[in-house]
C-alpha cells in the first residue's frame, strides 16, 4: 500500500511540476497557456503529495525516491506560491474609488440575484459582464435607482449589450466597440471627485479548445490599438478568460506599462461545479479555481485591496478592489 501511494504521489509531483513550469513560461506557447490556467489545484496537490511523500517513508522501500520527490514538490511549490504574490501596491479601506465587477453569467436562471449582490456591495462604481438586457428585465431598474449613473444612457457606437457601467460619479463619455480581432470593450470616462478617470470593461474570447490557438492574441493586438487612444488614469478590468499569469496579462504588464490588481493566489472561474445552470451544484473554493476576472491600473493612479467574492448563482466570482488617483490627477 506505501508503495503504491509512493508511485502516486511521484506522478501527481511530477505532473503538478509540469503544470506550474508551464504557467510560468505561458507566454511561449498556446500549449504551455493552456496546461498552466491550472497552476492553483497544481499547487495545493503537489503540496498534499510531499505530505504523502513524507507520512509514507517509514513504511516504503524507496525511502530517496521520496524524499526527492518530496523535496522537489516543496522546491516548486515555494517557487510557485513566490511567482503568484500580488504586485499590486496596498490602496486603505478608507480612501479613493470604490469597484466592484461580476460577469453575472449569460445564461442565469435568475439573475436577480447577482443584481441584489451588486447593490448589497454598494461601491461607486459597478461593472457587470454579460448583463444582457433580455437577461436582466425588471431587475435592471434596481440598478439604474441604486446608481445615478449609467453608460448605456450615453453609449456611442453600436458597442455590446453585454457590458454595463453603473457609477456613483457623473459619465462624460462611454463607447462600445466589438469590431473583429478585438475583444468586446466599453470605454467609460468619469468625473470622479479625485480627477477623470477612464474605466475600460473587456470581455476577451474563449481560449482553445472552444477558439483556435491564435484568437486570443488577435484581440490582444487589436485591445492594444484601443488602449493607445486612452490618455491619463485607466482601469481595465473584465473577463479576459486567461489567467493571470497567462499570455495576456504577461506582456499587458511587462511591455505595456499596467499593473495587475488581481491576487492571483484566488481565482474566479469555476465558481461551482458543476456548471450547468439547471442542476445542483457545489461552490468550488477561489484556491482552485482560475483567476480570469482580471483588473490592471495604467497611468498616475494606485489600485489595490483586490478581494474575490461570492458567485451569486454565476459561473464566475464577482471580485471587489479601490483605486487612488490622488488629488488633482486627470484634470
Amino acid at each position: 500500500m506505501a508503495g503504491l501511494l509512493t508511485g502516486l504521489s511521484a506522478i501527481v509531483v511530477a505532473g503538478c511540476i509540469l503544470v506550474v513550469l508551464s504557467g510560468r513560461y505561458s507566454s511561449l506557447h498556446w500549449i504551455l497557456d493552456f496546461v498552466g490556467q491550472f497552476q492553483l489545484p497544481a499547487l495545493w496537490l503537489m503540496m498534499t503529495a510531499a505530505i504523502v511523500l513524507v507520512a509514507t517513508m517509514p513504511f516504503s522501500k524507496g525511502h530517496l525516491v521520496n524524499l526527492i520527490c518530496a523535496n522537489a514538490a516543496v522546491i516548486v511549490a515555494a517557487f510557485g506560491w513566490y511567482w503568484l504574490l500580488p504586485t499590486a501596491p496596498d490602496v486603505e479601506a478608507d480612501q479613493g474609488v470604490s469597484v466592484y465587477q461580476h460577469n453575472m453569467w449569460g445564461n442565469h436562471p435568475d439573475p436577480a440575484r447577482t443584481v441584489e449582490g451588486a447593490i448589497k456591495a454598494d461601491r461607486d462604481i459597478t461593472v457587470l459582464i454579460e448583463a444582457y438586457g433580455d437577461r436582466l428585465g425588471p431587475v435592471e431598474e434596481k440598478l439604474e435607482a441604486h446608481w445615478p449613473y449609467y453608460s448605456l444612457n450615453k453609449i456611442e457606437g453600436s458597442g455590446p449589450s453585454g457590458l454595463r457601467v453603473y457609477s456613483r460619479y457623473e459619465i462624460l463619455s462611454a463607447v462600445g466597440q466589438n469590431p473583429a480581432g478585438s475583444p468586446a470593450t466599453l470605454a467609460v470616462r468619469l468625473q470622479t471627485p479625485e480627477g477623470i478617470l477612464t474605466v475600460l470593461v473587456i470581455h476577451f474570447t474563449r481560449p482553445w479548445p472552444f477558439e483556435e490557438p491564435e484568437a486570443q492574441i488577435r484581440q490582444l493586438d487589436g485591445l492594444l490599438d484601443v488602449v493607445a487612444d486612452i490618455d491619463g488614469p485607466m482601469i481595465m478590468l473584465g473577463d479576459v478568460n486567461s489567467a493571470a499569469w497567462g499570455r495576456i496579462a504577461s506582456p499587458l504588464t511587462k511591455e505595456h506599462g499596467f499593473t495587475l490588481v488581481n491576487d492571483p493566489r484566488a481565482g474566479t472561474w469555476p465558481s461551482r461545479l458543476p456548471l450547468k445552470f439547471n442542476v445542483p451544484s457545489t461552490s468550488l473554493a477561489p484556491t482552485f479555481a482560475i483567476p480570469i476576472d482580471l483588473a490592471f491600473c495604467r497611468g498616475e493612479i494606485a489600485c489595490g485591496g483586490h478581494k474575490v467574492g461570492q458567485h451569486l448563482g454565476s459561473d464566475h466570482r464577482s471580485t471587489s478592489f479601490r483605486v487612488s488617483l490622488g488629488t488633482g490627477n486627470g484634470q
